[in-house]
């Protein structure tokens, strides 16, 4: 007996299935949206690099890397890098060499650290000295309290057993006259420096070649010093203005009358 395709029928669910069937469906896709979300956060995260060997699903970060990794990056590195040391990890989730950041007095070695305590104690040595040596030093100018003040003897000046021979080479203040007197044969003598800067010059330079006191040219010594002297003076002298000079030289006739023979 054939059987038509018309008279063929398909069962129902029956009404109270309906609503499970829609939950089975949504949460189907809910786990494939889940699904989605969590490869596309893996994508992204610090698991998706070429040396990371294991990862947290729950975080999304790497946990094991193959050489080191960073604790607080999650990065991996072949090494780790300048200020940086690796260690084994004191808690879970990192697994395998973390690098962690140094601290200060870990950047300094032991022998650094001992260098530098050793300067610093004997720093603080010298200071102590210095400081213990300036108390004692002022200790002992202090008198002592009990102790009277010492008697100073009287000083009396010492005998002089030489007599200064050199002329009288300080100023004094003269009359009127006798100042306009010197100024007009100081003015006739102005044209004459360049002669005294040049008989100076050539006369300190033969000073210069004789030897000490002790020697056989002692006398020569003297004289050409007492020149020297005297041709300083005048050109002093000579180089001063007028209205500046309100003193004169003690020999100041003396010392003009020489300059004069000298030129002549």
């Amino acid at each position: 007996m054939e059987t038509h395709p018309s008279d063929l029928h398909f069962s129902q669910p029956p009404q109270i299935l309906r609503p499970l069937i829609g939950l089975l469906l949504l949460l189907q896709i809910s786990s494939a949206l889940a699904s989605n979300h969590s490869n596309g956060t893996l994508q992204i995260s610090s698991c998706n690099q070429p040396d990371c060997l294991r990862c947290d699903l729950e975080t999304a970060e790497c946990v094991k890397c193959l050489y080191v990794i960073m604790a607080s990056s999650r990065v991996c590195h072949s090494a780790c890098p300048p200020g940086h040391s690796s260690s084994w990890p004191p808690d879970p989730p990192l697994m395998g060499r973390v690098c962690t950041e140094r601290s200060v007095l870990a950047l300094v070695s032991g022998r650094d650290l001992s260098i530098i305590a050793g300067a610093a104690v004997g720093g603080a040595v010298c200071v102590g000295v210095i400081i213990g040596a300036l108390l004692y030093m002022r200790r002992r100018a202090k008198p002592h309290p009990d102790q009277p003040p010492p008697d100073h003897p009287h000083h009396y000046p010492l005998p002089r057993l030489w007599r200064d021979k050199r002329p009288k080479t300080t100023e004094v203040s003269v009359a009127d006259e006798e100042r306009a007197e010197f100024l007009q044969q100081l003015d006739g003598l102005r044209g004459e420096a360049s002669n005294f800067l040049e008989m100076l010059t050539h006369t300190r330079n033969r000073f210069r070649t004789l030897r000490g006191p002790d020697s056989p040219t002692d006398t020569k010594a003297k004289a050409y010093r007492a020149v020297v002297r005297d041709l300083s003076r005048v050109l002093t002298l000579l180089n001063r203005r007028d209205e500046h000079i309100l003193t004169v030289p003690g020999d100041w006739r003396r010392l003009l009358t020489w300059a004069a023979r000298v030129l002549a």
